[in-house]
């Protein structure tokens, strides 16, 4: 299947419409009395920043539509892989370059205001216009990561779970990718409100499959939710617990491939940063925007820990998590990333294991 601007929701996990509807179950008695959660979450990756851990030298796997040099990560794309028809690495959609700028985006153009997770990480572009192509690329970051090291996995994609976890390719290669120390992060996908909607292979026990924070964008946290087309758990037919955690994914700016689907959709807010009549931002919403948050606070870790694991990583992330009162787990999972007390975490458990 050939991905259009029109059906690219059916593997990538992006949407340009808002949804501004929340489905709220009261089971959680914990509260916030915080400013927006999104603000949160910036600032305790600005102090992760102003510690030095910016993901530097982190390699990073995006698989997704492709990829364009934007000038806020260019010089750091070390390796470009096309697995689809189009046999040429260039982003058609727009898809993929919005989510390697939330993960790598230095803010060059901007001068500093629009910076990914990890500005300084690298990236490694795979292309996959559908299942089975991301499928191959899994399996190549598998069976070639001895010679390029590669950390992270961000797939800000998926389909519609339709077998169970011991039948699925995708899911055990994704699973197979975790075993072998890579920390993966995926969408969860945006098939809400209903329960059982997670796709694969966000299905996946072992990866931190991610839900789309909205904070309606207003600047507290009392309407702080969940986007109802975040898909919610628990799987479909293993009944695993999921999603595993939440970031903003709501209202994302970040970078625009010129001459791509994203860029020619006049739905699609764009923004020009050094007004010179040229975009280089767009303003995207789905949970294929809330799972490279992940991805980039995962190479700020594995920066700060060298040694770290993938599934201490997880630990880390799942036990600091700032839970949003009344929403279920099977809606946002253990709450939102706090990317600071993540770090003092690990810190923690890492130096008592030294001891």
């Amino acid at each position: 299947m050939k991905i259009t601007s029109n059906n690219y929701n059916n593997i990538y996990s992006g949407s340009t419409k808002k949804n501004n509807k929340d489905s709220l179950i009261s089971d959680n008695k914990s509260a916030i009395t915080l400013n927006s959660l999104k603000t949160l979450v910036k600032n305790n990756i600005e102090k992760l920043h102003e510690m030095g851990f910016k993901g530097k030298n982190v390699n990073i796997a995006i698989i997704d539509s492709g990829i364009y040099p934007h000038p806020d990560f260019k010089d750091r794309i070390k390796f470009t892989k096309d697995f689809s028809a189009s046999k040429k690495i260039t982003d058609e959609i727009g898809h993929g370059t919005h989510v390697a700028g939330i993960i790598a985006g230095n803010g060059k153009i901007s001068d500093g205001k629009i910076t990914g997770t990890a500005p300084e990480a690298n990236i490694f572009a795979f292309k996959a216009s559908n299942q089975n192509e991301a499928i191959k690329a899994v399996k190549w970051i598998i069976d070639n990561n001895d010679k390029y090291n590669i950390k992270v996995i961000n797939m800000s994609l998926g389909v519609t779970q339709s077998k169970p976890f011991k039948q699925d390719a995708w899911a055990k290669l994704t699973d197979l990718a975790w075993k072998k120390g890579i920390f993966v992060t995926v969408a969860a996908g945006n098939d809400g409100p209903n329960k059982h909607t997670i796709t694969s292979p966000g299905t996946v026990k072992s990866v931190i499959t991610v839900a789309n924070l909205d904070d309606k964008g207003t600047p507290n946290a009392d309407d702080d939710s969940i986007s109802e087309s975040s898909s919610r758990g628990p799987t479909k037919y293993d009944k695993i617990n999921k999603p595993d955690i939440s970031a903003p994914g709501t209202d994302i700016t970040a970078a625009l491939a010129p001459k791509s689907d994203f860029a020619f959709d006049p739905s699609i807010e764009k923004i020009d940063s050094n007004k010179d009549k040229k975009p280089d931002y767009v303003k995207i919403s789905g949970t294929s925007m809330a799972s490279p948050f992940i991805a980039g606070i995962a190479a700020d870790m594995i920066q700060a820990f060298p040694n770290v694991t993938n599934d201490q990583i997880k630990e880390a992330m799942m036990n600091t998590a700032v839970n949003i009162p009344n929403i279920p787990y099977y809606i946002q999972g253990k709450g939102i990333i706090d990317a600071y007390n993540t770090y003092l975490y690990l810190k923690n458990i890492l130096e008592k294991k030294s001891v």
